[in-house]
């Protein structure tokens, strides 16, 4: 077996994440390029170094859960998104949303400011998953960088965040209570049931084509009948009705009744 290989079985062991469901060429270079940055000479090594020391583990559990987000990241999609949950929500009861893979929480809270534009915070219901603890904290703690929320709309930012300190602002504790932190892998644990809406943006292309159809079946399982999957810029599903969804914008898909 070789290095990288025993890297990839002994972090299974360690962690639960199994590092062969995503794309090898993909992976092996941002972790390659990590452990040389930190001096290791190999995986194990490096590994070993990581078990035993929280600080590097968790700087590689960032670079293995691709943490890259940002408040309303393609904002067009977003305004869409929100008028199509406003033409054709059924219920007039709580919205169930999941945020999958959130990162540091930029996409949940998202979520909330959009919805927040048809209906009470007390009508919905977010949780927000993903595999890094740390980036979770991040997220439930609801503190960003002034430069981070510039995104967002001025006539939002004054409605639901407040001065944190000299550099950073804070969610307030009516949004933030809309929205549930939780710690999931997508490859292994069950999914919710019975939601409105899924998000997963920009996740699914690290993974094989094998795991991309699991997680696709989960998925479309997870949404109640014309729920909503919202997906990524790169991420097309193609044959979609395979997994009982159909698209009904680019990047929007919803669960066949």
């Amino acid at each position: 077996m070789g290095d990288y290989d025993s890297f990839v079985a002994k972090f299974h062991t360690a962690t639960g994440i199994d590092l062969t469901q995503y794309r090898q060429s993909q992976m092996e270079r941002r972790l390659t390029t990590l452990r040389d940055r930190r001096g290791y000479a190999n995986f194990t090594h490096y590994l070993e170094a990581a078990l035993r020391d929280a600080d590097l583990l968790a700087e590689l559990m960032d670079r293995l859960t691709i943490n890259v987000s940002s408040f309303y990241r393609n904002p067009e999609r977003w305004h869409a998104f929100g008028a199509w949950i406003a033409k054709n929500r059924e219920q007039q009861g709580t919205l169930r949303a999941w945020s999958a893979a959130c990162s540091t929480g930029q996409e949940p809270y998202t979520m909330a400011m959009v919805f927040s534009e048809f209906m009470t915070l007390s009508q919905m219901e977010i949780l927000a998953t993903d595999i890094d603890p740390h980036a979770l904290g991040v997220g439930e703690h609801g503190v960003y960088s002034r430069d981070d929320l510039e995104a967002i709309p001025a006539s939002v930012r004054e409605r639901f965040i407040h001065v944190f300190d000299d550099t950073k602002d804070r969610f307030n504790d009516e949004l933030r209570a809309r929205i549930s932190f939780r710690l999931h892998n997508l490859l292994r644990d069950d999914f919710p049931e019975n939601l409105d809406v899924v998000v997963c943006r920009n996740v699914l292309i690290y993974f094989t084509d094998d795991a991309k159809e699991k997680l696709y079946h989960k998925f479309s399982r997870s949404l109640r009948p014309r729920g909503i999957l919202f997906v990524g810029s790169t991420e097309q599903i193609f044959h979609s009705e395979t997994y009982g969804l159909s698209q009904i914008a680019p990047f929007f898909y919803t669960r066949m009744p």
